[in-house]
C-alpha cells in the first residue's frame, strides 16, 4: 500500500494534468463542472489535488479534453 505522500504527490500530479488539458480546451472549472454535473468547488479540488476523481470520472474528463486516459497519469505535460 502506498503512504500517504504518494498519495498526495498522486492527486497533485493528476490535478496538474487536469489544470493542463482544461486550459488546452480553452474551459473554465465551472464549464468543466457543468459538463460532469457536479459543483465547481468539487472540480476545483480535483484540481488541486485535495480529492481524487474516482475512475468514472476519470474516464469522462479524458473524453472532455479529447485525450486518452493514461496521458492524466503521464509524467511530463503533454505528454
Amino acid at each position: 500500500m502506498k503512504n500517504d505522500t504518494d498519495i498526495k504527490q498522486y492527486r497533485k500530479d493528476v490535478g496538474n494534468k487536469l489544470n493542463y488539458y482544461r486550459r488546452q480546451k480553452g474551459l473554465t472549472q465551472q464549464q468543466v463542472a457543468d459538463i460532469l454535473m457536479i459543483c465547481r468547488t468539487t472540480y476545483t479540488k480535483y484540481e488541486t489535488g485535495v480529492i481524487s476523481p474516482n475512475l468514472d470520472t476519470l474516464i469522462k474528463l479524458a473524453d472532455i479534453f479529447s485525450v486518452e486516459l493514461d496521458k492524466l497519469f503521464s509524467v511530463n505535460e503533454g505528454d
